[in-house]
Protein backbone atom coordinates (compact mmCIF):
# COMPACT_ATOMS: atom_id res chain seq x y z
CA UNK A 1 0.00 0.00 0.00
CA UNK A 2 1.20 3.47 -0.65
CA UNK A 3 0.81 6.73 1.21
CA UNK A 4 1.38 5.16 4.63
CA UNK A 5 -1.91 3.24 4.63
CA UNK A 6 -2.04 0.34 7.08
CA UNK A 7 -2.85 -3.14 5.88
CA UNK A 8 -3.35 -4.58 9.37
CA UNK A 9 -5.60 -4.01 12.35
CA UNK A 10 -4.63 -1.09 14.60
CA UNK A 11 -6.34 -1.33 18.00
CA UNK A 12 -7.11 1.41 20.48
CA UNK A 13 -4.91 1.79 23.56
CA UNK A 14 -5.92 -0.72 26.27
CA UNK A 15 -8.10 -2.70 23.84
CA UNK A 16 -8.17 -6.46 24.36
CA UNK A 17 -6.70 -8.15 21.29
CA UNK A 18 -5.63 -11.59 20.09
CA UNK A 19 -1.98 -12.40 19.34
CA UNK A 20 -2.44 -14.70 16.35
CA UNK A 21 1.14 -15.97 16.55
CA UNK A 22 0.94 -17.31 20.11
CA UNK A 23 -2.84 -17.61 20.46
CA UNK A 24 -2.76 -15.48 23.62
CA UNK A 25 -5.18 -12.67 24.39
CA UNK A 26 -3.74 -9.46 25.80
CA UNK A 27 -4.22 -5.76 26.35
CA UNK A 28 -2.76 -3.54 23.62
CA UNK A 29 -0.21 -1.07 25.00
CA UNK A 30 1.18 0.46 21.82
CA UNK A 31 3.26 -0.06 18.70
CA UNK A 32 6.88 0.82 18.14
CA UNK A 33 9.13 0.01 15.17
CA UNK A 34 6.69 -2.52 13.71
CA UNK A 35 6.12 -4.38 16.97
CA UNK A 36 3.02 -4.26 19.12
CA UNK A 37 3.28 -4.55 22.89
CA UNK A 38 0.66 -6.52 24.82
CA UNK A 39 0.27 -7.38 28.47
CA UNK A 40 -1.82 -10.09 30.11
CA UNK A 41 -5.43 -9.07 30.82
CA UNK A 42 -4.97 -9.36 34.59
CA UNK A 43 -1.64 -7.55 34.53
CA UNK A 44 1.87 -8.84 34.30
CA UNK A 45 4.86 -8.75 32.02
CA UNK A 46 4.36 -7.31 28.55
CA UNK A 47 5.32 -9.25 25.46
CA UNK A 48 6.25 -8.16 21.97
CA UNK A 49 4.48 -9.34 18.83
CA UNK A 50 4.65 -8.32 15.18
CA UNK A 51 2.02 -5.64 14.69
CA UNK A 52 0.58 -7.58 11.75
CA UNK A 53 -0.09 -10.56 14.06
CA UNK A 54 -2.79 -8.96 16.18
CA UNK A 55 -6.51 -8.82 15.59
CA UNK A 56 -9.55 -7.70 17.48
CA UNK A 57 -10.49 -10.26 20.12
CA UNK A 58 -13.93 -11.77 19.86
CA UNK A 59 -16.43 -11.20 22.65
CA UNK A 60 -15.90 -14.81 23.76
CA UNK A 61 -12.10 -14.38 23.85
CA UNK A 62 -12.39 -11.14 25.84
CA UNK A 63 -14.78 -12.67 28.36
CA UNK A 64 -12.63 -15.78 28.82
CA UNK A 65 -9.47 -13.71 29.36
CA UNK A 66 -11.23 -11.47 31.89
CA UNK A 67 -12.68 -14.46 33.74
CA UNK A 68 -9.30 -16.23 33.78
CA UNK A 69 -7.68 -13.07 35.19
CA UNK A 70 -10.36 -12.74 37.88
CA UNK A 71 -10.05 -16.42 38.84
CA UNK A 72 -6.27 -16.04 39.04
CA UNK A 73 -6.65 -13.24 41.62
CA UNK A 74 -9.38 -15.00 43.60
CA UNK A 75 -7.57 -18.33 43.60
CA UNK A 76 -4.31 -16.75 44.71
CA UNK A 77 -2.24 -18.66 42.20
CA UNK A 78 1.25 -17.30 41.49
Amino acid sequence: MSGGARDHYVPSFEEIVKDTGSGKVGVYRGTWAGSAWLRPVGGGREWEVEATNIRQATQEERMKAQLDARNHVIGGRP
